[in-house]
């Protein structure tokens, strides 16, 4: 992952782009709990809610797998459908993981 490209990809700094990363990183958490207590009470609203926040942010930074899993979370809420939702919501979480692990390894944590 090479955060001095998707930052010039999207016009900003690659200090600038970091902290929206950092932004994106806390927020995306949170809206996969969210995600996570929509899918127990079956509350299809609120899930299609957050997997459009997520989606919405991961593709103006550039994390197109992030960007998918979300957008197959938004639309199988749509369809009031949980088949896959918990899969693809653990595929963003371990790739918000690995977002954090290659800012520890390049020391932009």
């Amino acid at each position: 992952m090479n955060f001095r490209q998707m930052a010039d990809q999207i016009g900003f700094s690659e200090e600038e782009f970091l902290e929206l990363v950092g932004l994106f990183l806390e927020s995306s958490l949170s809206e996969l709990d969210h995600i996570n207590t929509a899918v127990d009470e079956m509350d299809f609203k609120k899930m299609a809610m957050s997997a459009h926040s997520i989606r919405g942010a991961a593709v103006n930074l550039g994390f197109a797998e992030i960007h998918e899993l979300a957008k197959t979370i938004e639309g199988n809420a749509g369809a009031n459908e949980l088949n896959g939702t918990v899969e693809a919501a653990e595929k963003i979480k371990d790739n918000l993981e690995q977002i954090v692990g290659t800012m520890v390894l390049t020391g932009r944590d």
